[in-house]
Formats: C-alpha cells, sequence, structure tokens
C-alpha cells in the first residue's frame, strides 16, 4: 500500500501569537529544522501549515487581537501565508505548500468546505449522526479528512484491560475514550449495520468492520466520480497509546480491518458496486488509477447466498488512464421480486432500510481479470448485512508453503462475506483478510514470517456469522 505523507507543521485547532516577534522566530526556527529534516523523503507530498484555523479560527477581516475572539486576518497570514511558505521555498523548493487543512483558495476563505475549490472535512458521519450513505452525495475536489472510530483487536484490549474490566459499559473502556459520544456512537451505527455481537471479543471486532465500511463507501465514490474528487485522505492511520480511535493500525502495528480494506478501495483498479432501490439496479464501475490504459475482463453474477446462480456475464473493458468508467447497469428487479412484492405499511415503506422481497437472499459478485488474474473482487447486497440470511459456511482450508513463504488457500460453499484470518499468539501482516468467500470466488492468502507448520497450529478462520448472538432454540 503506496504512502503519501500530508505532512502538517506544529499548528493546529487554536490561535497562537502570530504578532510576537520572538514567537515567530522561534517558529522560523523550528520550520526550518523540520524542512531540512523531512524535505528528502520521497513519500512528502505537500507541506501544510496548520490544521484547522481557517475553519473556526480566524476572523477574516479584522486586524487588531480581540481578547476571545479568533485570530485576526494580519497576523495569521504573517504567520501562513509568508513565513511558513518562505521556509519552504528556502529549505525544499520543490514540494507545494499549503496554508491551511482545510483551505478554499482565492477570495474564498472565509467559505472552508467550498465543494468547489480546494480541500474539506468532512464529520458528518461520526460528529453528525448521518448515515453513512450520505457520503455518497460529496462533491468536494479533495476530502483531505474523515473518518470514524474502531476498538483495537482483543489482544490489544487485553494490554490495558483486566478480565472484569472486559465490558462494552466499563469504567476503563470509557477512561480510554478520547470522543465524548465515540463509544455510543460506535454501536449506534453498528447496530445499524449488524446484528448484536455474541461476546465481548466479536464486538471489537465488528466495530473495525463497520469503521472499514463508513470509510470504504466514502472511497468508493471518491472513485466513481473521479475528476470531480481526485483525493481522499481518511484520518487516521496508528495510534498513540491502546484506545478506541480513528486509526486503520493500532498502537502495536496491528492491522485493523480498515488497513487491509484500504489495500482494496485504493488499489490501482477497483470495481465497486452501487446499488438503487428505487429502479433494483446494482451498477458496475471499474476505476483505473494507473498510468496507461487498463485493458481487462469484467466478470459479474447475481447468486442467492447459498451459491445458486440466477444470471451472469462478462466483457471486455477498457478505462482510460486516471478515470473511472460506469460498464454495466444490472436490473434486478426480476430476482428481488421473484417469490412476489411484499406489501410493507407505508411508514415501514419510507424506510429503504427495511428490505423486501428476496433482498435478504440476494448478492451481486463482481471481478476484473487481467491475463487471466483477478486483479479486484467486490461484493454487492440490496439489504444491510444484519438483514442478511447468511448461513455457516463450510470453508475449505489448505495449508502449504512455497518459495514465497506460507499460504492458505480458502473456498466455502455459500456466500460468506468478510471472512476473517487471526493468528493466536503471533503477530502478522496476511496478504489480505476479511475478504468475501463464495463458490467460484477463493482466495489465497500469504503469511510472511511464519512456517507452514506455524501457521497451521495457530490459524483460525472466523466466517462472519460467527460474531453474532444464536438464537435461543
Amino acid at each position: 500500500l503506496g504512502l503519501l505523507v500530508w505532512q502538517d507543521f506544529m499548528f493546529a485547532c487554536c490561535a497562537y501569537p502570530a504578532d510576537d516577534a520572538d514567537f515567530m522566530e522561534n517558529v522560523r526556527a523550528e520550520a526550518r529544522d523540520q524542512v531540512r529534516r523531512l524535505h528528502h523523503r520521497a513519500c512528502l507530498a505537500l507541506w501544510c501549515g496548520n490544521n484547522e484555523l481557517e475553519e473556526e479560527h480566524v476572523e477574516w477581516g479584522r486586524v487588531e487581537w480581540e481578547s476571545g475572539k479568533p485570530m485576526p486576518e494580519a497576523p495569521y497570514k504573517a504567520l501562513f501565508d509568508v513565513l511558513l511558505p518562505g521556509v519552504v521555498a528556502e529549505e525544499d523548493g520543490v514540494t507545494p505548500y499549503w496554508p491551511s487543512s482545510d483551505h478554499t483558495p482565492g477570495e474564498g476563505r472565509a467559505k472552508w468546505n467550498d465543494d468547489r475549490a480546494g480541500d474539506a472535512h468532512s464529520w458528518g458521519v461520526w460528529f453528525g449522526n448521518q448515515p453513512i450513505e450520505t457520503q455518497r452525495g460529496w462533491t468536494f475536489r479533495f476530502m483531505s479528512e474523515f473518518g470514524f472510530q474502531s476498538y483495537p483487536e482483543p489482544r490489544t484490549v487485553a494490554c490495558y484491560t483486566a478480565q472484569e474490566d472486559r465490558g462494552l459499559i466499563n469504567w476503563i473502556m470509557d477512561y480510554h475514550q478520547r470522543s465524548a459520544p465515540g463509544n455510543q456512537t460506535i454501536y449506534k451505527y453498528l447496530l445499524a449495520w449488524f446484528p448484536v455481537p455474541g461476546d465481548f471479543d466479536s464486538s471489537l471486532w465488528m466495530t473495525q468492520l463497520i469503521q472499514a465500511l463508513c470509510v470504504q463507501v466514502a472511497a468508493e465514490h471518491a472513485r466513481r466520480i473521479q475528476g470531480r474528487m481526485d483525493g481522499l485522505l481518511y484520518w487516521q492511520i496508528n495510534d498513540l497509546w491502546p484506545a478506541p480511535t480513528w486509526s486503520s493500525v493500532d498502537v502495536y502495528g496491528r492491522w485493523k480491518v480498515l488497513q487491509y480494506l484500504s489495500r482494496r478501495f485504493f488499489s490501482p483498479v477497483l470495481v465497486s458496486l452501487l446499488e438503487n432501490h428505487a429502479d433494483s439496479t446494482m451498477a458496475l464501475h471499474v476505476s483505473n488509477h494507473r498510468r496507461e490504459t487498463l485493458r481487462a475482463r469484467l466478470h459479474w453474477n447475481i447468486a442467492t447466498l447459498q451459491g445458486d446462480v440466477l444470471e451472469e456475464g462478462s466483457e471486455e473493458v477498457d478505462v482510460p488512464a486516471q478515470s473511472n468508467r460506469e460498464i454495466r447497469v444490472l436490473d434486478c428487479s426480476a430476482h428481488r421480486f421473484r417469490g412476489g412484492r411484499l406489501f410493507l405499511p407505508l411508514e415501514i415503506q419510507k424506510h429503504r432500510d427495511i428490505p423486501t422481497g428476496e433482498d435478504r437472499n440476494l448478492a451481486v459478485w463482481a471481478r476484473v481479470e487481467e491475463n487471466g488474474a483477478e486483479i479486484s473482487r467486490n461484493l454487492g447486497f440490496f439489504a444491510k448485512p444484519k438483514y442478511l440470511r447468511l448461513s455457516p459456511p463450510r470453508i475449505q482450508v489448505e495449508i502449504g508453503e512455497d518459495a514465497e513463504g506460507a499460504r492458505v488457500d480458502l473456498s466455502a460453499d455459500v456466500c460468506a462475506p468478510w471472512t476473517r484470518l487471526e493468528l493466536s499468539t503471533k503477530d502478522a501482516v496476511f496478504s489480505d483478510n476479511f475478504f468475501h468467500l463464495g463458490p467460484g470466488f477463493p482466495v489465497r492468502v500469504r503469511v510472511p514470517g511464519i512456517t507452514a507448520s506455524e501457521l497451521a497450529e495457530e490459524l483460525r478462520v472466523v466466517p462472519l456469522v460467527e460474531n453474532f448472538e444464536r438464537p435461543s432454540p
């Protein structure tokens, strides 16, 4: 997974005394040291003056300081429009400088988050309680900050809790939460998408999955409107301490679900699916971030969750460099309502989350193959995962070893979305995890730093359905 660094200086979310000469000289010295230290890094994409000062900590048009007010315009510009870009020009001279994130360039600086120019931050889901799908309405040019929290995995949580602390409502769990509504927000969205987890460990894993899906929905939308939105950064990658946070890698370097899924939705070639309940269609998009035209084959099928294929097809696709194409729109109405239309009370009909007809047993698979090798796979539904009639899968597991190291081959007899691999005591970054298995959709996973015999002893394969409470007989 490639990484470009958007390097902020040391300023964020408050006013600074930029009319004080000693303070400004200290800033100049510190900035010079940091630019000299970092400017040669190949991953450095941009120097950013500050985080979110223009959003609420500057009063444009005011020159003099007033007690209790944000920064006046003049000292703000002296620091972020003159001093810092001057240091960057002197000590770097190559990497671009951007005064603030979020920022609207030109005369529109007072209108931060303008969707016509500059970069934007959006916390409508996390802090605004908006549905995850509202991110599909974004038209920003560059989304530089958004995200969702999750807990670290059970082994990390065990490092800061005693056995009696491992519960959802607990002083220690709340103490490690830095966002006031955080724990309640996590579970609100989790239960909007998934059934109640069956135990504490499953709850931790499922918070990671809902975090990843929140970011995936936004990222796939950004890929589909490439040319309008040409950049997307989620907050955040890593952690300072073990806690529920917005990170995709925990404090011990253990990858969360988001880090694995980001490999897929930020992959140079991505197939994504967009459902439309109103007209019963599923649009298939292929996004190409390569420097050259993609020539490949798109395969798709509409199937039951038990693996019965209802309709399928494939076609050659040409997608120009740095673009997205809607390849095909599948009419799924015959399959959604093949058992007849289910008439619901008017108030229930208004809630699109309540599936009708055969939605609970319907999946749309899509994959892109290049020279016979799969380079992208995705899965779409018309129902939220909590409504799906998922059956416990029989997963075939074959462990082997070759010149590239240990590997595991997996296949399933029914649809098994977001299947998880775990190691009981060792840490490893799998080549893939939380993947979709199903009839005709096997997966091979590489596991570095471990032998095949160790992998056989350590490996646990967990299908999604094992995470949830079971109804009493």
